[in-house]
């Protein structure tokens, strides 16, 4: 069996989820970060930012934070193919790298924010289901049984660059 670790904004869960159903569809294994046990809130970060060092609660806070990034971190090092669902943000990106850093493919998944991050790596692009499951089969070399999938949710256009 396959993995694949699915990251993404939470403003683009239902394109993620749209993404998982037509991974699992075709037979791979998905990591969805929505499934898992709840990254930390915001909240909780600013909480621990405040803390002072030496007081006990600090050490929780920072034990929490550490162990979600860490199960992601894991979860990546084992997968076969990471799907980077775009626009996202700095933490999707950061782990998009860390695949790279790991050796592990990742298929860009919709329309990035240009010069939020660029890679220099070779990582495949899927403009739709049809492609991205396409592409994951190729990446990690089982190929896809083919078949029209409905459309994910529409991706917000990318924002266009200011002229210098």
């Amino acid at each position: 069996m396959s993995l694949i670790y699915i990251t993404a904004s939470w403003r683009e869960v239902e394109r993620a989820r749209a993404a998982a159903e037509a991974l699992r569809g075709v037979g791979h294994d998905v990591w969805a970060f929505w499934e898992k046990p709840p990254r930390p809130l915001a909240s909780e970060i600013e909480a621990f930012e405040r803390t002072d060092a030496d007081d006990p609660a600090a050490t929780v806070r920072y034990l929490r934070l550490h162990r979600a990034k860490l199960d992601c971190l894991l979860a990546i090092r084992e997968s076969d193919l990471v799907v980077l669902v775009e626009p996202a943000g700095n933490d999707a990106h950061y782990e998009a790298g860390f695949a790279l850093a790991e050796d592990v493919s990742v298929l860009r998944f919709g329309r990035g924010r240009p010069g939020l991050m660029t890679f220099d790596a070779p990582v495949a692009e899927a403009g739709d289901l049809n492609d991205l499951v396409a592409l994951a089969g190729i990446l990690i070399g089982r190929a896809a049984r083919p078949r029209e999938l409905a459309p994910a949710p529409a991706a917000p256009a990318a924002e266009s660059e200011v002229p210098a």
